[in-house]
């Protein structure tokens, strides 16, 4: 079906280009009708629905062909008008059939009407009113929506009368609707309607569209808001001079537009359409320029629960006024722009925010309009270039551009001359000038070229060859061939969409061929009706004229052949179906011949006379069925609908029913603008109580009243609206404004009505509860008479597993209110559900049950029993594990809240050391923890040990203790022995100075006395000190730094690791006693050197990370370590290297105009480890965060890794890490230098010979490939721009031949090319699939590797997992549409799955 309609797409766009390259003459049209309508229109009559469908879409197109636009009358589309238009007619007046269908025949009949209307004046009546009744089908409804903008659009002006009233009755009702989709096309159509029939529409209908608008302005959903702000655009327009219409769009539009210009989401076409509408509004009628101007200047002041406007808020309102003051005139405009400029000269000390608006104005309006009349008036704004507020002068350089654009002969010299002579302006004057660059290339873009994509272009010359053999194809008997043929022409239309202009006559045949020979199935006809439709939409009209069938020919040949075979008079029953058959049979056979029948157009039957033959002989339903049966030669028939039909009693009700609900959407929107809008207004008078009063009565009544409605939503709803009402009638605590006492009572009255109700929705149910505990948590000293009766409710609706989790955080809400709400009667009994709560399955409500017993035992710690604590403990210790570090998190949390209410409780420390206690002393064991969970750790040990019953030295020796290796698990992982340090040090510290001091002498101890004997207790004792240090000055202890600094000695990696660490750690404490000893060590000690800069990194990593942006480090020391690090980058040992490379970049994070450039003035030595050093620190220098490094680095990156062509493989190697780093990390900061670096990067993944060495170890020679580590990073570099540059990138360049040679490169090589292929195959499936073939090659070869029989272990478990990575390649390349059609890759499935040993580990990892 798809091969089918693309074809005839090719037909109808070859058809055109013939008839007007052959103008003068109809023949060539004539004939190119007979060779095509015929099959379509017989497809229409079809019985399998989707070959129904596709013909009608067909049909589309054609209607489109036929009269290609309005101004020539070529081609003579007259004849064709009636035969097109009967046969739809009859599809669209059956509504027993497919709802696909029922859809196609209303788009198609739309597209007839509004393309040959004005040649079906007689017939529109009978149509529309079909039409509309589609709109009350709520399946065919959205359609007929649509079709109606078809009509409404065509340039004929279609006579609508008989049912535009009905129509926009209709369409109103449906912008109520749930609906969004149905929503967006009936604005769309009523803007249509408008912009064609305005005059005949009435300005009271206008206005109950306006007030069914002003519900969808709003900016949770943009795109809708657009299209209603575009029609209120339209209707005032088109009813410009209709007073009541500006009154209603002032009234029920304008706040809602003044509401959404304040949101920062606003952007797009939702602010081009506002800016619209307020340009449309100040021509209205009944509207003022001033009483807007001021509306929307207002709606820019701060408010006091939000604050200031977002930047973008505010741009939206300049632009508003700025499109506001040019549709209202010059004079208005000149007037508005001395009105700004007053405020820049009189408030621009005195408010900030109005000053901003105005420069933000005045920019606006200057970029539209020449503001050289205003004399000086860049002056006026380039003073606000003094001002403190750094907006301001923000909003001064980007006034000054914009001014600029709209009089650049006057303005860009001024800001030229001010660039060169204004020194501590130029930051901001070069803005104003990249402002003036950036609207020339905004604002009038330059043509680009049209480049032809390689490939695509090397297809479009194989297109001739492709058609032919699809020609060869598409006469072979199997129908599996054809359809496969089509197949292949509708992926060619959609990948070169005009490549068969040339080659339509070619393929017309075939098409016929496939909707009329008696063998083709119905899928066949499906392929070729899609593909004629795929061609007919993506090639021009005039390709297919030639090749349109003369229907007209095929009507008169159908009368005579009728005429001539009627049916028997007494047929009936199996007679009938026999003689109806028979007309089938001899239809068929004579289809070749009805190009030219031979016959006397004075003898042939008129269609009616026709249609009055068939209705006396067979009747409507035997006519029906044997019009199907012979080539679907369709009818005109005229079916009126009844009125008794349409006011059907089952009608009614659903339309009933509909605007029920309708009502139901329309006061949950309601509520939910009066919700927002007494939040605003309260907030706004909150130093007077009177237009509170006016606010309340206005809206408590039916808030309050919507509470009681049946319909569950619109109570849920009014619910929540009523929460926001509680947090607007008392704001705050501290002040008695408003006056909200009057309003305690019936509000609490309304909910505690729904609260106590339990029949009804779960929904209502959870917003009762909710909003009773605001209320409850706000009002709570006004109501503590009422609480004995509420509160037991919320304890019961904690036993019923569906409100449960609810009304658990109400409590926590109840709790954490400032007015310490007496909850006496039900403290004991809440406490006591919620311990029960910690052992069930439900991890939501074990969090929330954590979270409100931590807030219950903060304000009511004092009024719970140590028994009760001791229960909740119990329940605790079982939730503290490494499996859920969260839960483990919050337990720990509250066990601390807990221990320091009942710090004097021995039984509540008791059972904390017991329960808890064992539990903690695991997890610290533990390689995951990290995070909140150790921190919440280390404040469980700092709140025990002030426990009573809990001492000091036995909570450190547990600690000590738990680090000891295990028989079964050996030595704690480097993480876990961090973690126990750490929470040592929060102990010390906790406990005092004194044991503190303690503390450090036994750690010093162990390292004196136990230096060679026990490594681990050792390893553990300079952890120890060194997070004890970086806490807390440890320069009393004398010589502990020679002490620590002895353990360098240690024959442990380990111990001279976390040597290295304590001594920076210390350094930390004390940064000018230490920090001087470390860098004189550096100098003098060589040996040391490397431990001693891994030391020096940690001052560095410690001053970056505790206090991003500031730094402890003087100037003199910054000086110092830079000299020397800068030394030491020249330094023969990677490893000094690496940690010179990591300083110099933490320290450029912290020192970033001094670092960067000296970093690039280092690009340029002569030595390569210096060049490779710097490009490293780059790499450090790029965090995830964002840093104040970013704008300095910005413009300077591309002289770093412009070193990846450096002669040097190490400088190479740095500077593909440095990118790689760059791409995950901060991608924009490469993205622009791509173009030029991807090539570079593509050749460092090449195998180079010059790079591989043979070393002769006597014996045997060993070959050493010195690019191994260069060619695996860059392919690693590779992968992370998949990632984050994929729009930058042209995979079939990087594919052949950089991928395809890393498949079959080292170990090392493959597995990142073969994950690399994986991403490929799932984001670039069709570039995988042009070189598949070229791909099965290095794959198969790596599955069917086998390692040496002598091979060692290690190398075998790398083979296998070598193989593991390559199946998972071939599983993303197996998933891709059209991989079945690659021979080879289709062999090495089935070679894969024929073999079980390959086939276990593929199928291991699909």
């Amino acid at each position: 079906m798809e091969a089918g309609l693309a074809l005839l797409e090719v037909a109808r766009r070859f058809t055109h280009w013939h008839v007007l390259k052959h103008s003068s003459s109809s023949k060539p049209f004539d004939l190119t009708v007979r060779a095509l309508s015929s099959p379509v229109l017989s497809a229409v009559g079809e019985r399998y629905y989707k070959v129904t469908a596709e013909a009608l879409r067909v049909c589309g197109e054609l209607v489109r062909v036929l009269r290609p636009n309005f101004e020539t009358s070529m081609p003579d589309f007259r004849p064709y008008v009636s035969p097109i238009y009967s046969a739809i007619l009859a599809r669209l007046a059956n509504q027993d059939q497919d709802q696909e269908v029922k859809e196609c025949a209303i788009s198609c009949m739309s597209l007839v009407i509004s393309t040959f209307g004005d040649n079906l004046q007689k017939d529109l009546p009978a149509c529309l009113p079909i039409l509309v009744d589609r709109m009350g089908n709520e399946i065919t409804r959205l359609t007929a929506v649509k079709a109606f903008a078809v009509i409404a659009n065509s340039p004929l002006r279609i006579n609508l009368s008989c049912v535009l009233e009905q129509v926009v009755s209709e369409l109103t009702g449906f912008l109520r609707k749930a609906n969004r989709a149905l929503r967006q096309a009936t604005l769309g159509t009523l803007n249509s309607l408008v912009v064609a029939y305005g005059e005949q529409i009435s300005s009271t209908t206008y206005e109950v569209i306006i007030v069914e608008l002003s519900t969808l302005i709003s900016e949770a959903d943009l795109h809708m808001t657009a299209l209603a702000l575009e029609l209120c655009c339209t209707m005032m327009m088109a009813k410009i001079s209709s007073q009541s219409v500006g009154v209603t769009v002032s009234h029920k539009v304008l706040p809602q537009a003044l509401i959404l210009i304040r949101s920062s989401l606003l952007q797009g076409q939702a602010l081009q359409a506002l800016q619209r509408f307020f340009a449309s509004l100040v021509h209205s009628a009944n509207t003022s320029f001033d009483s807007l101007l001021d509306s929307l200047l207002s709606s820019a002041k701060p408010s006091p629960q939000s604050g200031g406007l977002a930047k973008q808020a505010l741009h939206s309102v300049a632009q508003c006024v700025a499109v506001l003051c040019l549709a209202a005139g010059d004079q208005k405009c000149a007037s508005t722009v001395d009105m700004l400029k007053g405020i820049l000269k009189d408030d621009s000390n005195m408010n900030s925010a109005k000053q901003h608006l105005a420069l933000l104005c005045l920019g606006e309006i200057g970029r539209r309009k020449d503001l050289s009349v205003h004399v000086h008036i860049e002056n006026i704004v380039i003073e606000s270039f003094q001002s403190p507020f750094e907006e301001i002068k923000s909003a001064a350089s980007y006034a000054l551009g914009n001014i600029a654009v709209g009089n650049l002969s006057k303005y860009l010299p001024f800001i030229l001359d001010q660039i060169d002579n204004q020194q501590k302006k130029q930051y901001l004057l070069l803005h104003s000038l990249k402002e003036v660059i950036a609207r020339q290339s905004i604002d009038q873009p330059g043509n680009l070229l049209f480049i032809w994509f390689f490939p695509r272009w090397l297809l479009n010359q194989e297109v001739p060859k492709i058609v032919k053999s699809i020609n060869r194809q598409l006469r072979e008997k199997s129908i599996k061939t054809k359809v496969g043929a089509f197949s292949v022409l509708k992926e060619l239309v959609l990948v070169l969409p005009n490549c068969l202009a040339e080659h339509i006559s070619a393929l017309v045949s075939g098409i016929e061929k496939a909707l009329t020979d008696k063998s083709s199935t119905s899928n066949l006809k499906i392929e070729a009706l899609v593909f004629t439709r795929l061609v007919m939409a993506s090639h021009s009209p005039s390709v297919f004229h030639p090749y349109i069938k003369a229907s007209l020919a095929l009507m008169s040949y159908m009368t005579i052949f009728f005429h001539r075979h009627p049916p028997p008079v007494d047929a009936c029953g199996r007679k009938k179906e026999i003689w109806m058959e028979s007309i089938h049979l001899q239809l068929l056979p004579c289809h070749d011949e009805i190009p030219c029948p031979q016959v006397d157009t004075s003898t042939k039957l008129s269609l009616d006379t026709f249609a009055s033959h068939l209705r006396v002989q067979l009747g409507a339903a035997a006519m029906d069925h044997v019009l199907k049966k012979s080539l679907d030669f369709l009818i005109t028939i005229s079916l009126k609908l009844s009125l008794k039909c349409l006011l059907d009693a089952r009608l009614l009700r659903w339309r009933r029913i509909d605007l029920s609900r309708a009502r139901w959407e329309a006061r949950l929107a309601l509520l939910e603008v009066a919700r927002r809008f007494t939040h605003w207004h309260v907030l706004k008078h909150s130093s007077s109580s009177k237009p509170f009063d006016l606010t309340v009565r206005a809206l408590s009544s039916p808030v309050l009243s919507a509470v009681g409605e049946r319909y569950y939503k619109v109570t849920a709803e009014a619910l929540r609206v009523c929460g926001e009402l509680v947090r607007v009638l008392r704001p705050n605590f501290e002040t008695s404004m408003p006056d909200f006492r009057p309003y305690v009572s019936p509000i609490y009255s309304a909910i505690l009505a729904r609260l106590a109700n339990q029949d009804q929705d779960q929904e209502v149910k959870e917003c009762a509860i909710s909003c009773m505990s605001l209320v409850i948590s706000t009002f709570g000293d006004n109501l503590q008479k009422d609480l004995p009766a509420c509160l037991p409710i919320l304890v019961d609706r904690m036993g019923n597993e569906i409100t449960r989790l609810t009304a658990v955080k109400a409590f926590a809400v109840i709790a954490n209110s400032p007015l310490r709400i007496n909850l006496s009667c039900v403290l004991e009994q809440v406490v006591s559900e919620l311990t029960g709560f910690l052992r069930k399955a439900n991890r939501a409500l074990r969090q929330a049950t954590l979270g409100t017993l931590n807030s219950l035992v903060v304000a009511y710690g004092e009024q719970i029993s140590s028994t009760t604590y001791e229960v909740i403990i119990v329940e605790l210790s079982t939730l503290i594990s490494e499996a859920d570090l969260h839960m483990t998190a919050l337990a720990l949390e509250l066990c601390c809240t807990m221990m320091m209410a009942k710090i004097s409780s021995q039984s509540v420390g008791v059972t904390v050391s017991h329960k808890v206690l064992p539990q903690a002393l695991i997890l610290i064991r533990s390689s995951l923890l990290q995070g909140q969970a150790l921190q919440a750790l280390q404040r469980f040990f700092a709140s025990l040990v002030h426990s009573a019953n809990t001492s000091f030295d036995s909570l450190l020796d547990s600690l000590l203790s738990s680090a000891k290796p295990s028989p079964q698990s050996g030595g704690l992982a480097k993480q876990a022995l961090h973690s126990v340090a750490q929470c040592v040090a929060v102990l010390c510290l906790a406990a005092g100075d004194q044991k503190c001091a303690s503390t450090v002498d036994m750690l010093k101890g162990i390292l004196k006395d136990d230096s060679n004997m026990n490594s681990a207790k050792q390893h553990l004792a300079l952890l120890c000190l060194g997070e004890i240090g970086r806490r807390k000055d440890l320069s009393v202890h004398v010589h502990i730094e020679n002490i620590v600094i002895e353990s360098f000695q240690s024959p442990f990696e380990e111990i001279k690791s976390a040597a290295s660490y304590a001594l920076g750690n210390i350094a930390v404490g004390n940064l000018s006693k230490y920090l001087p000893f470390i860098l004189d060590q550096i100098d003098n000690q060589q040996k040391k050197q490397y431990l001693l800069l891994h030391s020096l990194k940690e001052v560095i990593a410690r001053q970056s990370i505790d206090q991003p942006g500031k730094s402890e480090l003087q100037e003199s020391n910054v000086e110092k370590i830079l000299s020397l690090l800068f030394n030491h980058c020249e330094s023969d040992e990677e490893g000094v290297r690496n940690v010179v490379a990591e300083c110099l970049g933490k320290i450029a994070l912290i020192e970033p105009k001094k670092l960067v450039p000296a970093l690039k003035e280092r690009t340029a030595s002569s030595t390569a480890f210096t060049r490779a050093t710097v490009v490293i620190a780059i790499k450090y220098a790029i965090v995830e965060r964002p840093e104040k490094i970013d704008e300095i680095l910005y413009p300077e990156i591309s002289t770093f890794l412009m070193l990846i062509k450096d002669s040097d493989r190490h400088v190479r190697r740095a500077a593909v890490l440095a990118l790689s780093t760059a791409a995950h990390n901060k991608p924009n900061l490469i993205k622009g230098l791509l173009p030029e670096l991807l090539p570079l990067l593509y050749d460092q993944t090449v195998i180079k010979k010059e790079m591989i060495r043979t070393v002769d170890l006597g014996p045997f020679k060993h070959i050493v490939d010195d690019g191994l580590e260069l060619r695996k990073a860059a392919f690693e570099c590779v992968d992370t721009l998949l990632d984050s540059c994929l729009d930058q990138m042209n995979p079939s360049t990087f594919i052949v031949p950089y991928l395809i040679s890393g498949l079959s490169d080292h170990y090392d090589v493959k597995m990142p090319c073969h994950l690399i292929l994986s991403k490929l195959a799932d984001k670039c499936p069709a570039a995988v699939l042009a070189v598949l073939d070229s791909l099965v090659d290095p794959l198969e070869k790596t599955i069917s590797h086998k390692p040496k029989a002598d091979a060692v272990k290690q190398e075998v478990d790398r083979n296998e997992d070598m193989i593991r990575s390559a199946f998972r390649a071939i599983a993303s390349i197996s998933r891709i549409s059209g991989g079945e059609y690659s021979l080879k890759f289709k062999m090495l499935i089935n070679n894969i799955l024929n073999t079980a040993a390959l086939a276990e580990k593929y199928n291991f990892v699909r």
